[in-house]
């Protein structure tokens, strides 16, 4: 029992083979060797050194050791040798090593945690040895979890995304998640859901958090239907807003028998494994970025596309159904990998894009030209589909909202070269299959004539006043007519 100050030394070992006590005003720390064979009990001050040799712990008890006591014990490198096991009534740090070499750690108590400090690792974990309870960490790198339950270690592995430090808590169940979460409620594209086991982690800081998430499978505990298929699994979590199991995705490593994910956290999640389908997360946005259209105008629609799931997507069917104020003109399309390969067709007003494969994570940009006819508002929907069922449909369609403006001729210029109404612009002259232009001064000259006029005339050279144009057109049909008006010319 210390009530004191119990410091040992560096290159000292000590052995204790009875029940340790170190009371409320005991300080206990360790920078050589300690031995422990049998309970701990702290209430006080329980660490270990700052100098090089920062101190190691073995518990290396003769029957089952209990850690207790209301104060938490802090070991730079610690050793589990003992085939009894322990009994934590309390919380424990490592922040150098923990070698889990013998005995299973049972901590039932949610309240009493084994934690990793900033920087510390475990090795050796087994089914010999392993946490049997909740395991907190600070971790800025990938740490593995030494977690299990019964006889069976089933370890989790987790690493931030970013620079930012985690503060997670991890547990493991060998048990049903569906007597707690149904497994019969799941996303569309999560088919089974692991009937014998699933963590529980938790971010014990506020907001979210991103990191890469890592569970394990084995045969001793993981279900012939689960495992059966490895190549579909993936990690699945329950959505608690929803009350239905989610696919996270996974990728997976078969030796290893690992399956890896990329997650966000916020509070407390459940993790299991599952049986995924293709399930694809398709994207469509369409827009005419507000441009002004008259009468005969060709124009461009850019249709974007996106994978955002990390399944390929096949048979992808894009449908753009044009109003009948548009004509089809062309389509062209290419993506970000540079592995776009479509085929189109029209179909009276629908032009369709089949896509055979669309990679997880690709994004494809089409460009959609079609030509003004008719002036009115025009109203152009996108949809996107795939074989594959889709987490998100609600972003599987867009809509363009324009108009196409009347055939107009103005009757005033200002060619003064401010980028201005400088040449006189007939809007929608387009929509005829070819025209003539005449310009005449007011008293019948011609001073300016040109077939398929290019709305390029600036009354170069002539004075301000009034002149007066003809233009003759010839329509689609075929039929001609003319149009006669004035032109006030202001400098």
């Amino acid at each position: 029992m210390n009530q004191g100050k119990l410091h040992v030394n560096e290159s000292t070992l000590l052995w204790s083979a009875f029940p340790f006590e170190n009371r409320d005003q005991g300080s206990f720390l360790n920078a050589g060797t300690v031995v422990f064979l049998s309970n701990i009990m702290n209430e006080g001050e329980f660490t270990f050194g700052t100098s090089n040799q920062k101190g190691l712990t073995r518990l290396e008890g003769l029957a089952m050791q209990s850690l207790t006591g209301s104060s938490q014990m802090k070991f730079w490198n610690l050793e589990l040798n003992s085939k009894f096991g322990y009994d934590l009534s309390n919380d424990v740090e490592v922040s150098g090593v923990a070698e889990f070499n013998d005995g299973i750690i049972s901590a039932n108590n949610e309240d009493n945690l084994f934690n990793f400090g900033l920087g510390a690792a475990s090795i050796n974990s087994s089914d010999q040895s392993f946490v049997d309870g909740k395991i907190g960490a600070q971790i800025n790198e990938q740490l593995l979890f030494p977690t299990g339950d019964e006889n069976f270690r089933r370890v989790l592995f987790a690493s931030p995304l970013s620079k930012e430090e985690l503060n997670l808590r991890a547990r493991y169940f060998l048990e049903d998640p569906g007597n707690l979460y149904p497994r019969d409620q799941t996303a569309p594209n999560v088919i089974l859901v692991d009937d014998a086991e699933f963590w529980e982690l938790e971010n014990f800081k506020n907001g979210e958090i991103d990191l890469r998430l890592t569970l394990s499978w084995r045969d001793v505990t993981t279900p012939p239907f689960i495992i059966g298929e490895p190549n579909k699994l993936g990690i699945v979590r329950w959505d608690e807003l929803e009350s239905i199991w989610r696919s996270e995705g996974g990728d997976i490593d078969i030796n290893q028998q690992f399956v890896s994910a990329d997650i966000s956290l916020s509070g407390t999640s459940i993790y299991t494994l599952g049986v995924l389908t293709g399930f694809t997360n398709l994207g469509l946005t369409k827009t005419s970025f507000d441009l002004s259209i008259w009468e005969g105008d060709q124009f461009e629609y850019e249709i974007k596309l996106q994978n955002n799931s990390q399944v390929t997507a096949t048979d992808v069917v894009l449908v753009d159904n044009l109003p009948s104020e548009l004509k089809f003109v062309s389509i062209e399309g290419e993506s970000i990998f540079g592995l776009l390969e479509f085929e189109f067709e029209v179909v009276g007003q629908s032009i369709i894009v089949r896509i055979p494969e669309f990679i997880g994570g690709d994004e494809a940009t089409f460009t959609l030209t079609v030509r003004a006819a008719d002036p009115g508002r025009i109203m152009n929907v996108a949809e996107v589909s795939s074989l594959e069922a889709d987490e998100y449909p609600e972003d599987n369609l867009d809509t363009d909202v324009n108009e196409v403006k009347e055939f107009f001729i103005p009757n005033v210029i200002t060619p003064n070269s401010d980028g201005f109404n400088d040449q006189f612009e007939i809007k929608g002259l387009n929509k005829f299959v070819s025209n003539k232009l005449t310009i005449l001064t007011r008293w019948g000259d011609t001073i300016f004539e040109y077939n398929n006029y290019s709305n390029d005339w600036e009354a170069e050279g002539l004075d301000a006043g009034t002149y007066f144009y003809v233009l003759d057109v010839v329509e689609e049909g075929g039929s001609t007519k003319s149009f006669k008006g004035w032109i006030q010319v202001i400098r």
